[in-house]
C-alpha cells in the first residue's frame, strides 16, 4: 500500500517539476541501444554493446538526479 502511495506521490511530484532531461535531447540517449539493435547487422556486437552502456549510463544518471531532487525536497 505505501508503495502505491509513494509512486502516485512521485509521478504527480516529478510531472508537475518536469526534469532537466526531459526538456533537452540528451534525453535521446535513453534510446541509444535501440539504434544499435537497428544497425546491429552493420556496426557489430561490439557496438551495440556501448550503445547498451550508454543508455545504461543515462537511465542511471537521470535516476540519481530524480532520487536527488527528492531527498531535498524532503529536506526543505
Amino acid at each position: 500500500m505505501n508503495i502505491i502511495v509513494i509512486n502516485i506521490f512521485l509521478n504527480f511530484y516529478l510531472v508537475e517539476r518536469g526534469t532537466q532531461s526531459q526538456d533537452t535531447p540528451v534525453r535521446y540517449l535513453g534510446y541509444a541501444n535501440e539504434i544499435g539493435e537497428a544497425f546491429r547487422s552493420i556496426i557489430g556486437t561490439k557496438w551495440v554493446n556501448v550503445t547498451y552502456g550508454i543508455a545504461t549510463v543515462y537511465v542511471l544518471a537521470d535516476t540519481a538526479d530524480k532520487i536527488l531532487m527528492i531527498l531535498s525536497h524532503y529536506e526543505n
